[in-house]
């Protein structure tokens, strides 16, 4: 079988996996009915039916779920979002001005500061 084919989703992945309930050992070897006891409860801790819900598994339908709103806003924020422009103001030297679109910066020796007209 190919990757691509394993990858590919069934004609039923729209709904959750529907598992058959596991029955308790009735082993004779109270050695192999212990094992399969150990076995039947990690199975059951980690699919969240037994035990702290902590503990559960997490599978790849529930994270798509879970994520899906979440990478609808990314993609709406992206679409939004406007890519600003900075330009770099030369080096401080006291007594410059600088014009930069429409704002104009004067240097007073220490910093840049944006000229207001009144």
């Amino acid at each position: 079988m190919s990757a691509s084919r394993l990858a590919a989703q069934g004609a039923n992945a729209k709904t959750p996996a529907k598992l058959p309930a596991l029955q308790a050992s009735r082993a004779a070897d109270p050695d192999v009915r212990k094992s399969l006891e150990n076995v039947r409860e990690w199975i059951e801790v980690r699919l969240g039916s037994r035990g702290d819900p902590f503990e559960k598994a997490v599978t790849k339908r529930e994270l798509d779920q879970a994520l899906a709103p979440l990478e609808t806003a990314i993609a709406q924020l992206e679409a939004q979002a406007m890519v600003a422009v900075v330009d770099v103001l030369p080096p401080l030297k006291q007594g410059d001005s600088v014009q930069m679109g429409d704002d104009l910066y004067y240097c007073n020796g220490k910093a840049w500061k944006l000229v207001t007209l009144t």
